[in-house]
This record gives structure tokens, C-alpha cells and sequence, in this order.
């Protein structure tokens, strides 16, 4: 939502005659606000390279918060995986429980069917899937 009023006020100060002081203001905080981001990004990639050589022994708790980090970030994805399958596996059994629920009916005479029935116990016939 931030981003497309972001987006719409930055449009709209395209429109503005540029000599405005509030146009200036806006139109300065957004350049600021994207050259920050930029610099946040160089200085992850920056982290990245430092923490994958051998320089990172030369920060030793800095280190070790981002190695902690990363195993809580994987113990959380290994938590996320096993809450999407206990789901996943929830939703299963209850379709098969509504499945076995569902009546059947003998496709012959209209006779309601038990689940497992193999044959109609009112006429014989054969029971299809």
C-alpha cells in the first residue's frame, strides 16, 4: 500500500511546477530514500563477501549473530515445511473421512451401498468405484 502512494505522489510531483520548494522537499527525500536503499544493498552484498572469506574471523561476534541467525532462519523453515505438510496431511484425511461418509449407491437398482461394498446386497451387481 506504502508503495502505491509512493508511486501516485511521485507521479504527481512530475505534474507540479519543479521550482516549488515542497516539490524540491519531496522530490530530495525520494532520491535520498532510494540512494539509502541502494546503500543498504551494497552493504549486504559487502556483508556477504566479508562473511564467505576468511575475514570474517576478524569479526567474531558479528559472526556469530549471523551465523545464529541463519540456523533460527532454517530451524523456522524446517518449522514452516512440517506445518505445511501437518496441513497438508489434515486436509487429506479429511477429504477421505468426507469421501467415506459420502453415501454410495448401486448404480443398478439405486440401493444405498456400505463403504467397501463389493456387490449390491439388494440386487448383486457389481459395485464400480
Amino acid at each position: 500500500m506504502a508503495n502505491i502512494f509512493e508511486g501516485l505522489v511521485k507521479g504527481l510531483s512530475g505534474l507540479l511546477p519543479q521550482d516549488e520548494p515542497d516539490v524540491k522537499i519531496l522530490n530530495a527525500q525520494t532520491e535520498l530514500k532510494n540512494l539509502a536503499e541502494k546503500e543498504e544493498k551494497i552493504y549486504a552484498r559487502l556483508g556477504r563477501q566479508v562473511y564467505a572469506s576468511e575475514n570474517s574471523e576478524n569479526y567474531p561476534e558479528t559472526k556469530a549473530a549471523l551465523d545464529l541467525l541463519v540456523d533460527n532462519r532454517q530451524a523456522a523453515e524446517s518449522r514452516l515445511e512440517a506445518a505445511k505438510a501437518e496441513k497438508e496431511a489434515r486436509e487429506q484425511a479429511a477429504a477421505a473421512s468426507a469421501q467415506a461418509k459420502t453415501p454410495h449407491f448401486c448404480s443398478n437398482c439405486g440401493t444405498e451401498l456400505m463403504p467397501g461394498t463389493r456387490f449390491c446386497s439388494s440386487c448383486g451387481t457389481k459395485v464400480t468405484e
